[in-house]
């Protein structure tokens, strides 16, 4: 997929984390986030992995010159979520930043996307970052617009200070999907500069909840499979007679 120059403010971070724009989802994203000046830059990549190669994720990335800048943990999808942060830029204290999630019980969306076999960690989301100035709802409606089919309307957070952050994710592909995340500062302009446990719980509420809807509907499919062969059956046993 050919990208005009609009898309570089992406390109960077993407290629840092070693992902590019292959996966047809992403570069779709890119392409459609490109024509929007209030999509600023990628906010974090997520990653996934087992517990066995977290250690080893983090020090690679510190390596390469990210620190640490906080660790959340999540209790109904238990969970631990670790972000890695790197350089600065104007409007916030960090240019880019990396994250990690890492099952601690019972989690039954990383269960489906989390192969232990691979043995690798593996990109779960990419998520953009909006103008704290942008009116969050109108450009949920122009992307729907644009063609992304969201998962969740635009969830909305503050923090003890006052600083807000909106989020909303498009629907998983093969288990990859979109978040767009737009930090509101506080009285002192400090923007929200991380995550909350809540935040992240109604994510994978979401995603078991997208989950449960495709089961039906590959449900209902194979019912309607089975109920249409069930007629072709009886129509050539029961030929109609004119």
């Amino acid at each position: 997929m050919r990208l005009d120059k609009s898309a570089s403010r992406f390109l960077r971070t993407l290629e840092r984390a070693g992902l590019g724009t292959g996966a047809p989802s992403l570069g779709l994203a890119v392409e459609r986030c490109a024509t929007v000046p209030a999509i600023t830059k990628i906010d974090h990549v997520t990653f996934v992995t087992t517990p066995e190669l977290k250690q080893s994720f983090i020090e690679r990335w510190e390596d390469r010159g990210f620190k640490h800048h906080g660790e959340w943990h999540t209790s109904q999808y238990a969970a631990s979520h670790t972000a890695l942060v790197n350089g600065a830029c104007e409007a916030y204290p960090w240019a880019e930043m990396v994250g990690l999630t890492v099952k601690t019980g019972s989690n039954a969306p990383l269960d489906r996307t989390v192969d232990p076999a691979v043995g690798v960690e593996q990109a779960q989301h990419v998520a953009f970052n909006v103008d704290a100035s942008a009116d969050a709802s109108a450009l949920y409606s122009l992307q729907q617009r644009l063609g992304f089919e969201m998962m969740t309307p635009v969830l909305s957070y503050s923090n003890e200070t006052g600083a807000g952050l909106k989020q909303w994710f498009t629907r998983p592909v093969d288990g990859f999907f979109i978040e767009f995340a737009q930090r509101l500062p506080d009285a002192h302009g400090e923007p929200f500069g991380g995550f909350h446990p809540e935040t992240i719980e109604d994510l994978y509420q979401a995603l078991d909840h997208e989950h449960h809807i495709e089961d039906r509907a590959e449900g209902l499919g194979e019912a309607f499979g089975h109920a249409f062969q069930r007629d072709e059956q009886l129509q050539v046993r029961w030929p109609v007679i004119w």
